[in-house]
């Protein structure tokens, strides 16, 4: 009971801590805000300048320090503001005079040397411009906003109180310095002659812009977003979503994406050549561009891209592209795409798309040519693969190790082919098609809409031989076997294929005519060195829709080896009769004859 209570206790204990603690946390967050950025209104008449700064050290609660030396005290100033940073105040109040400097609470104040150094001199060396950036009805400082200068490409991103500084260079006579957050109208600084400027810049929601924003949750018209996630620079991005412009240079050099001449602005600069010694990131390129290991271009690029790994490519290509790993363009390519492993590209494609491993393209009028793998949705020419190549529609040839198309015009050739509907030729060992207007020629062939037939037959050597028929009327292959069971335990088979062909003479009447290839054994042994061939020519009457019965002549012709004594035994007296016979030099019988063959078929 005692250790319960003494439990009760310090929880009691430690609420009361947290509740004395928590607004003294919330106080301490406060304070975190920058002095020079914590918000004072002064209105003062006709005061001397150390009377404004000790109005604002109450109201902000900081301690300004300076000596005798840092400014010029001077009377009669007369100011107003309401609700505005402390830098904002000091900036009117000493007109870029006077350097800041914060430690803790203190604001060290100095000379401003570099501008005494400035204004005494004829030309400007350098400028600097700073303020805040507002929304004009809210007063809602803006963070994010990219203030830039069009002839150097200098930049500065507003921070989360709206500040930005942006310096100049010696070199920039006439600078052309403008404003720009995606969703807000662009805004172009006026020209100043002053080296020293600081301004309070209002810029105004953009009614297009918010409703293109709301309709699209992604409003980035970089297509290469997901590689700019974790290879470019925060800055970088925040300035190629913020601009609506686009700057053209002749030629840029990057070491990696942000460092480069194009600077933090790179992502909308367009470029005649680019020069990436690891990693290039720009908007495009008009003429060449070369990395040593990846180029990324968010718009298109022309005429020749090279990369010692990856080239990446958010529009369009015109020209040659080359990488020793991957190719990937979001929009067309037009010529060639050459890579170690692969090419992606996601509009269309016009040339020759190659690559060690795989290719991939919706729509191809060219060539495909990769040592694994081609997918394309439609093709007009050719796909060549070690191993597979597949697409939804092609006007050309395939020719891999398994091709797969659902509607071929033109050739299939490989190990296996597979269509749905086809026009043309499928060579291969096996061949599938649903329809086929023209011919199957391998091993097996398969047309679920073409020729089907089961055949038992009877002919002057096999008493019963049975047969299957597959393709197409015009050209089909025949798998059969066979029977001469004269012998009674010890029959003599046969085992062949060969290739038909089937021409209508009239409704249910056909002409047939069969070419065969066939293997003889007895009883469980081949008999080696030994073949029969054998044509057939004849008529087949369709008795119903699915049985026919067919009759006609046959050419035989066997050939075997007179040195195995099993040939001699069991094939020299085979024929029936002969139309000819005879012994080669080298021991090879030779023997033709005529017979018939009587068949019915199924189908």
């Amino acid at each position: 009971m005692r250790k319960r209570v003494e439990n009760q206790s310090r929880m009691a204990v430690l609420i009361l801590w947290a509740l004395f603690q928590l607004p003294l946390t919330l106080l301490g967050q406060g304070e975190e805000i920058p002095p020079l950025e914590r918000l004072v209104s002064v209105s003062v008449t006709n005061v001397e300048t150390r009377d404004v700064l000790d109005q604002v050290s109450q109201q902000a609660n900081v301690i300004f320090s300076y000596s005798s030396k840092a400014f010029k005290s001077e009377s009669g100033i007369t100011l107003t503001v309401a609700n505005k940073p402390v830098r904002l105040v000091l900036n009117s109040l000493f007109n870029g005079a006077v350097k800041y400097k914060v430690r803790g609470r203190y604001i060290i104040l100095s000379e401003n040397r570099e501008e005494a150094i400035n204004v005494s001199q004829s030309a400007v060396s350098r400028r600097t411009i700073e303020g805040y950036i507002y929304e004009p009805v809210s007063g809602k400082k803006l963070s994010g906003v990219t203030v830039y200068d069009r002839n150097s490409m200098a930049s500065a991103i507003t921070n989360e109180y709206g500040y930005f500084k942006i310096t100049l260079p010696q070199d920039d006579a006439k600078p052309d310095v403008r404003v720009s957050k995606f969703g807000y109208v662009d805004t172009v600084l006026s020209y100043t002659r002053n080296a020293f400027n600081f301004l309070a810049v209002e810029l105004s929601l953009d009614s297009l812009k918010q409703s293109f924003s709301r309709r699209e949750p992604k409003p980035n018209r970089d297509s290469t977003t997901w590689v700019s996630r974790w290879l470019i620079p925060k800055k970088v991005k925040i300035n190629t979503k913020n601009l609506s412009d686009t700057l053209f240079r002749k030629v840029q050099v990057s070491f990696i994406p942000y460092l480069s001449t194009n600077q933090l602005l790179t992502g909308n600069v367009e470029n005649n050549v680019s020069i990436n010694i690891v990693a290039g990131y720009v908007q495009g390129v008009r003429y060449a561009e070369f990395g040593g290991v990846l180029n990324i271009d968010r718009d298109s690029v022309r005429y020749v891209q090279g990369a010692g790994v990856a080239n990446i490519v958010g529009k369009n290509m015109r020209g040659v592209e080359m990488a020793g790993v991957l190719n990937l363009v979001m929009g067309d390519v037009k010529a060639a795409q050459l890579a170690g492993v692969g090419n992606i590209t996601y509009g269309s494609f016009k040339g020759v798309q190659a690559a060690g491993t795989f290719n991939y393209a919706p729509s191809v009028i060219g060539v495909q040519a990769a040592g694994t793998y081609n997918h394309a949705s439609t093709v007009k020419g050719v796909q060549i693969s070690g191993t597979i190549n597949r697409a939804r529609s092609i006007v050309g040839v395939q020719l891999a190790a398994v091709n797969s198309a659902d509607t071929v015009d033109g050739a299939q050739v490989s190990v296996l082919n597979v269509a749905r509907v086809a026009k043309g030729v499928q060579v291969g060992l096996v061949n599938f098609a649903d329809s086929l207007d023209g011919v199957p020629v391998g091993l097996f062939s398969y047309v679920r809409n073409g020729y089907h037939s089961f055949e038992a037959s009877s002919d002057e050597l096999f008493q019963a031989n049975v047969a299957y028929r597959s393709g197409v009327k015009r050209l089909h292959g025949i798998l059969l076997a066979g029977v001469q069971a004269k012998d009674g335990n010890n029959p003599l088979w046969t085992l062949g294929y060969g290739f038909g062909t089937s021409v209508g003479l009239a409704r249910k009447l056909s002409l047939d005519m069969d070419l065969t290839a066939q293997q003889l054994m007895k009883g469980g042994t081949f008999l080696s060195r030994s073949g029969l061939a054998r044509g057939y020519l004849g008529l087949e009457q369709k008795l119903s829709s699915r049985v026919a019965l067919a009759a006609g002549v046959t050419y035989s012709y066997l050939a075997f080896d007179t040195a195995k004594q099993n040939n001699v035994q069991y094939l020299t007296s085979l024929a029936p009769h002969t139309l000819s016979s005879s012994v080669g030099a080298n021991g090879i019988a030779l023997q033709s004859w005529l017979g018939w063959k009587i068949a019915l078929r199924l189908y």
